[in-house]
């Protein structure tokens, strides 16, 4: 008893535990900076994550309280292709790697998420359209581009009305697309200010630095007289949600394809016959990846690597029908 009146008093410090809600609300402003389309995916899916750990039978209130079995049940909830997952995969994780970082939490509690859940980007890569302009050989009938700006001319409106200004704008848009490799939300918030001569302004990569594309003069041509939806942007007002407006472009374009016999392509077809075009004739996949906007090479391999394959096994095939003419290679192998 004498030992333990003299034994020193130790000193309680208090735990301090940070709630969900105050670990989302700095992670989130890092990411006002980005797009709003980036941001509204990041904004909802914490919201969803914050409803999760604080619904019973959880009733999390801290970071701390968050265990792994807890971030497989939120996981497993998500509906969707697994393309789609593994991006709601990626801001959880680099959510929860904040939170570390920021001492919100002992341990990265995400560690392994990926390795776990084993979800693949499925999709293969990215296919072009059929046309001539990537594969020589095919009929004139069987060209997909040609099939989409014939498609045009009867393309109707919301009241499903022909001949109207709708037509116009949208093969501008789509040539857009066509031509640069963005995709539908960028094309849509396009500003008028990005277009000088036959120069569009694609891009500001994280660094800054801005990417032009250098488009024909008649495309340009087409995207000043198409009617346009202010005087600041092309094809949008400047009014309301970004992704609201980029959503009905999505929903129009994909009216033209099916129109056009084209159900197995997307929108996006667009932009993979762009980069695969590039390819094909030769731009190297570091030029390619720039002009995408890919801050990672390793994601533009990935989706178009095949077709610098199969640049390679083109360009060995001229080099084939070259020494076969050779007199000499005819003289060895007469021999």
């Amino acid at each position: 008893m004498i030992r333990d009146m003299e034994a020193p008093t130790p000193v309680l410090v208090a735990e301090n535990r940070t709630t969900i809600q105050d670990a989302i609300k700095p992670f989130l402003l890092l990411k006002e900076s980005k797009s709003r389309d980036t941001y509204r995916k990041n904004r909802n899916l914490l919201a969803a994550f914050q409803a999760f750990m604080e619904a019973s039978p959880r009733n999390h209130q801290f970071m701390t309280e968050v265990r792994f079995h807890d971030l497989t049940s939120f996981c497993s909830t998500w509906e969707g292709a697994d393309q789609s997952k593994l991006r709601d995969l990626g801001i959880l994780t680099s959510f929860l790697n904040y939170c570390y970082r920021a001492d919100f939490t002992p341990k990265n509690i995400g560690d392994g998420l990926f390795a776990t859940l084993q979800w693949r980007d499925d999709e293969g890569p990215r296919e072009p359209f059929r046309s001539r302009s990537t594969e020589p050989e095919i009929r004139p009938e069987e060209d997909e581009l040609e099939m989409l700006w014939k498609a045009l001319a009867f393309f109707p409106d919301e009241y499903g009305r022909l001949g109207q200004p709708i037509s116009a704008q949208t093969e501008a848009f789509a040539l857009v697309m066509r031509f640069t490799g963005i995709d539908v939300s960028t094309t849509m918030a396009l500003p008028k200010s990005h277009v000088r001569e036959n120069r569009i302004l694609t891009y500001r990569m994280k660094n800054k630095s801005e990417v032009w594309t250098v488009v024909p003069g008649w495309v340009v041509a087409k995207l000043w007289a198409a009617p346009h939806d202010s005087e600041e942007f092309f094809f949008w007002s400047g009014n309301g949600k970004r992704h609201t407006r980029a959503s009905k472009w999505f929903s129009r374009l994909r009216k033209l394809l099916d129109s056009a016999g084209l159900k197995h392509r997307t929108p996006h077809n667009f932009r993979h016959h762009c980069a695969v075009e590039h390819l094909l004739n030769g731009t190297p996949i570091e030029d390619v990846a720039r002009l995408l906007g890919h801050n990672d090479i390793s994601v533009t391999i990935k989706s178009y690597g095949a077709w610098v394959k199969a640049r390679q096994d083109k360009l060995e095939g001229h080099q084939q029908r070259v020494w076969e003419l050779d007199p000499l290679h005819k003289r060895m192998t007469n021999e």
